[in-house]
């Protein structure tokens, strides 16, 4: 279980305002949270929380013996193509794994493929819902090349242009994601890719390390309910380093949707160089931010280092600063802290009284760019 360090802990007394401009108070903030998860969580996004494990072992049974079929080649690179909840097994996978990828793995948020992308590279394409339009973009411009592709989706559009034109597909029923929510589903588009890759450019290890380490994951929930509780109403500045840059983005992505608050994340070393002469302009607000570190005892014991003064920055600049340390492997930290940032990110959602998996101002934006 990943010890949390408590310091210079407040309460936030006020009224939330929720999206139906009601309001949710402290006493109800504080109330037995299983009567506001019954209140608030209708999705199920709890359920699928403590599914991950499930999500995996689903994928292994379904296509671990069935190969996709590639061409034997000598690829020069990979690019995985995502966009949001969809993309955050590929960056954890890749901040866990790159010492041991023989090749560069490049992430593409976008419409586009690199244009270094060409016959010995693997193309990657991955859309949860199969609907995603930056995706569809990106598998038309791979058979325009006719470059490798595999397809990694739930259904949807992709799913049919993948049996339409015969690319390698990983087509996944998501029964053990009630929520229907990406960035709660990661264990299926993860799962999905780290069979690829282990088909492909990744060394070492066993093909059975992700499904092993997702079974040792499991946390007390009762400590990030505890930080949500101490934490809520403030914004974050999340921090992390080296094999825990995957998890930075993904609390990051899982604060903003699921929990509705703005968590901004940065990466040691490079933060150094800038950040820290930007934090004075938020000390009229200091205590409206909390610094949020993804600490570890494997990192280079120089970025523990900096990790330690780069606290002590943000802490004489006034904003207050928290560290959540994992303990284990590589791959047990980052799948130990995937658990603990979505647990901390819904319990946040649940006490400010929000929906977690309803995301209206993304659904909104959706609506009106295809107009």
């Amino acid at each position: 279980m990943p010890p949390v360090s408590r310091e210079h802990a407040i309460f936030i007394d006020f009224a939330v305002q929720r999206s139906d401009n009601t309001y949710i108070t402290m006493a109800e903030r504080h109330a037995d949270i299983k009567s506001l998860i019954t209140r608030f969580d209708k999705d199920r996004v709890g359920l699928s929380i403590v599914s991950l494990p499930d999500q995996i072992e689903h994928v292994f049974r379904e296509f671990h013996s069935r190969k996709i079929r590639l061409p034997r080649r000598q690829w020069t690179s990979v690019v995985f193509c995502g966009m949001g909840g969809s993309a955050l097994g590929a960056d954890l996978l890749r901040a866990v794994y790159e010492p041991w990828l023989s090749v560069p793995l490049h992430i593409v948020h976008g419409y586009h493929l690199p244009s270094y992308a060409g016959k010995d590279t693997l193309v990657i394409i991955c859309s949860y819902s199969g609907t995603t339009e930056e995706m569809l973009s990106c598998l038309q411009e791979a058979r325009r090349k006719k470059l490798t592709a595999v397809v990694i989706a739930s259904g949807g559009q992709l799913a049919r242009e993948a049996r339409k034109h015969r690319v390698p597909s990983f087509i996944f029923d998501p029964t053990y994601n009630p929520s229907g929510q990406p960035r709660i589903g990661t264990g299926y588009t993860m799962a999905c890719l780290y069979l690829v890759l282990r088909q492909t450019v990744l060394r070492g290890g066993r093909i059975e390390d992700l499904f092993y380490a997702a079974r040792h994951s499991a946390i007390d929930v009762g400590q990030p309910l505890a930080l949500a509780r101490e934490t809520l109403g403030q914004s974050f500045i999340i921090i992390s380093a080296e094999h825990l840059t995957g998890n930075g983005h993904i609390l990051s992505n899982q604060l903003n949707e699921t929990a509705k608050v703005f968590a901004p994340h940065f990466k040691l070393p490079e933060l150094n160089h800038h950040l820290l002469e930007g934090l004075g302009s938020l000390k009229k607000h200091a205590k409206a931010w909390l610094a949020l570190f993804l600490d570890s005892s494997l990192y280079d014991p120089q970025i523990q280092k900096r990790l330690r003064v780069t606290r002590s920055v943000f802490q004489k600049q006034g904003i207050r600063a928290l560290s959540i340390r994992v303990s284990g492997t590589r791959l047990e930290q980052a799948l130990t802290m995937l658990m603990y940032s979505s647990w901390f990110s819904y319990y946040q959602g649940i006490l400010l009284g929000f929906d977690p998996a309803s995301i209206p101002w993304v659904d909104y934006f959706k609506q009106h760019v295809k107009r």
